[in-house]
């Protein structure tokens, strides 16, 4: 007797998918500009190192972390909510001010028998120089180094005047960010881009012409 073996081969899984039928689209993507002042900070995405500044990544649509770290610099943090297109994001990042101790804590102790006179004597050595005579000497050198730099004049600079419905929306002008939203913000004279973003809403934009010496009220009416 013959026996017919295709009628014993297990049957193969049907792969081919129906007609008119496609793979599912992969979910949109959003073009992340990421800049930092200063430069070469670590770029962290959703708690995920993905860089340094400057650089672009690619993110999917809905709403993300971005955080901007930096040796020295206080981390920089911002959530977004992102649909589609290019976005533009730049940290100013501000420095740690790091108090300086005096001289004499890294020296080692007074000895206790020694004579009290020979400590003005020997100043050249950093062991006889107690804390309360070079606390006041350093004290000028650390206030001096966190003094802000110098501001521009007032007459070439205007002030904007922002708000948001709903109100702590952050605000970003030429895509530098400047707080939240109400705020106050000392620009040079001249048109600037003001863009408001705030978690569960639709990206804010406008442009404003800001003249020296006067104030520009900006209120934006964001929708979801």
């Amino acid at each position: 007797m013959k026996l017919d073996i295709a009628k014993f081969q297990p049957a193969q899984p049907a792969t081919m998918l129906a007609a008119g039928s496609s793979a599912p689209s992969a979910a949109a993507q959003v073009q992340l500009q990421i800049a930092s002042d200063p430069t070469g900070a670590d770029i962290e995405l959703d708690g995920n190192y993905v860089g340094n500044t400057p650089s672009t990544v690619a993110a999917p649509a809905g709403q993300h972390e971005i955080s901007i770290k930096k040796p020295g610099f206080k981390p920089w943090q911002r959530k977004i909510t992102v649909s589609a297109g290019q976005i533009n994001v730049v940290a100013q990042l501000e420095g740690k001010s790091e108090p300086v101790s005096p001289a004499s804590s890294s020296a080692g102790p007074v000895p206790q028998n020694g004579p009290v006179t020979s400590f003005a004597k020997s100043e050249s050595q950093p062991s006889a120089n107690p804390p309360s005579v070079a606390a006041p000497v350093l004290q000028p050198s650390v206030l001096k180094s966190s003094e802000p730099p110098a501001t521009v004049s007032s007459e070439t600079t205007g002030t904007v005047s922002v708000t948001s419905d709903p109100s702590g929306a952050d605000i970003f002008i030429d895509s530098v960010g400047k707080g939240r939203a109400p705020a106050l913000v000392k620009l040079v004279a001249g048109k600037h881009q003001v863009q408001l973003v705030l978690s569960g809403y639709k990206d804010w934009v406008s442009e404003v012409d800001v003249k020296s010496g006067s104030i520009v009220n900006v209120t934006g009416q964001l929708s979801k």
